[in-house]
Formats: C-alpha cells, sequence, structure tokens
C-alpha cells in the first residue's frame, strides 16, 4: 500500500516538475516578448515625436501644395467648361450654316441633338427643358437662348468629367 501511495506521489511530483519547468519557459518567453514590446514602444514613441516634428515644419508646405493644387484644379474645370460651350457651339454653327434661316427650328434642334454625346442629352432631358422652353413664342432658338442652354448645359457637364471626343459634326 506504501509502494502504491510512494509510487502515485513520486509521479505527481514527475508532473509537477514537467508543468514547472513549462511555466518557466513559458514565463521566459513571456519575458523577451515583453522587452520586445518595451523597445518597440520606444521605437515607435521616438518615430512619433519625428513625424510631429516634421508634419509642424511641412504643413506650411502642405498648405501651399493644397493651395496650389485648389488653382490648377479651378483651372482645369474652367478650361472643360470653356470646351463643352465650345463643342455645343460648334455643332450649333455647323447646323446654322447648313441653312439660310437664322436659329433653329424644332427639326434642326432635333438633329443638333443627335449629333451630341449621350451624356449631354441625357442632361438634357433631366434638365427639364424642351425645345418649346427654350424657343419662346416665336418657335425659333436664337443664339441668345442657345447660349442660355449651352451655358447650363456646360457646366454640367463640365462638373460630370465632359464628353471629349464624343461630337458627330458629319
Amino acid at each position: 500500500d506504501f509502494r502504491k501511495e510512494n509510487k502515485a506521489l513520486k509521479k505527481e511530483i514527475d508532473k509537477l516538475n514537467f508543468a514547472e519547468k513549462k511555466l518557466s519557459n513559458v514565463q521566459s518567453e513571456l519575458g523577451h516578448t515583453n522587452e520586445k514590446l518595451e523597445e518597440n514602444i520606444e521605437k515607435f514613441r521616438k518615430l512619433d515625436s519625428n513625424l510631429k516634428q516634421l508634419g509642424k515644419s511641412n504643413i506650411k508646405g502642405l498648405e501651399a501644395l493644397q493651395k496650389k493644387s485648389k488653382q490648377i484644379m479651378a483651372t482645369i474645370h474652367e478650361d472643360l467648361i470653356r470646351h463643352e460651350k465650345e463643342v455645343l457651339n460648334k455643332v450649333f454653327d455647323y447646323l446654322e450654316f447648313n441653312d439660310k434661316q437664322e436659329g433653329f427650328t424644332e427639326e434642326e434642334f432635333e438633329e443638333f441633338w443627335k449629333r451630341m454625346p449621350d451624356s449631354y442629352l441625357q442632361r438634357f432631358k433631366d434638365s427639364g427643358l424642351t425645345f418649346e422652353k427654350i424657343a419662346g413664342k416665336d418657335g425659333i432658338i436664337d443664339q441668345g437662348e442657345f447660349t442660355d442652354m449651352v451655358d447650363r448645359l456646360a457646366e454640367d457637364e463640365g462638373m460630370n468629367g465632359g464628353s471629349i471626343g464624343d461630337v458627330d459634326l458629319k
């Protein structure tokens, strides 16, 4: 009976010794991991400090760059709108000079839309404008009425990326 109990205790002691070694290894690994984390935290603090200093010195440069970028984008936007107006006016002129009558009749207006990029036609439809609304009582769209429509559509088209290369002048 004593031998069985002694053997069971020895087995229990061996298990505890094994568990102690494992725990000791885990503790050692955790210690090394903790040291690495502390080193990384210190490196991060230095990096953070350097970035803050760099950021302060670069803020003025970034603000100037942002201002310049906004100016360039505004210029590009203005150029795009100017281009869109030119596209509309070229088609108007092309169709206008093919007859002796000044302005657009409803038939010429329909021909105008057949030659325009789909994006313009969709914008025109979405605008709620019609031939009748633009032409007024005389039933002819004159240069002034056309220009008012062009200003509106070119601005919309320019805001949405433009229509370069989509016009049919044949």
